[in-house]
């Protein structure tokens, strides 16, 4: 089965919005979160607001989605090796789980602390916070077998 063909436009709509995931990126880096604006990721992505909330509702859905990709990011690379991995103890395996995450974190300072601090909003660190006690306890049940009756639950 062939992949669909994406037309001209689309194209030029997906390139625009990632353009302005990377401008967010940039401008969060120097400005933080909440002393950014939209007219500061506009300009550094060199298009218009209105082009700007043709694809976003607000600086918010910007920073989720953001954080959606990095989340994606980090979690195709703990799948790409978990299968050459999948040989050592699984204490060793939970451990590159987490390195993979810090490493992360450390790579990309400005997010995490958007992501994890106060620069981000309360919904954003309360999802981000949720999704990585359920990608801790997934990874615990998977492949921490060393206790059998564990006193708490993962």
């Amino acid at each position: 089965m062939s992949s669909p063909v994406i037309d001209r436009h689309e194209q030029r709509r997906l390139r625009t919005h990632q353009q302005l995931l990377d401008a967010a990126k940039c401008v969060f880096s120097k400005h933080g979160y909440h002393e950014a604006s939209i007219l500061d990721i506009t300009e550094e992505a060199d298009v218009s607001k209105r082009t700007f909330y043709l694809h976003f509702t607000d600086k918010e859905a910007l920073i989720d989605e953001l954080v959606q990709q990095s989340v994606e990011e980090v979690r195709n690379q703990i799948s790409a090796q978990k299968e050459k991995l999948s040989d050592l103890p699984s204490r060793e395996i939970h451990f590159y789980t987490v390195r993979t995450i810090f490493d992360w974190a450390n790579n990309n300072p400005a997010l995490t602390k958007i992501i994890f601090g106060r620069e981000g909003s309360l919904k954003l660190n309360g999802l981000t916070r949720e999704y990585m006690a359920l990608a801790f306890e997934n990874d615990m049940e998977e492949h921490c077998e060393f206790l059998q009756m564990p006193p708490v639950s993962p």
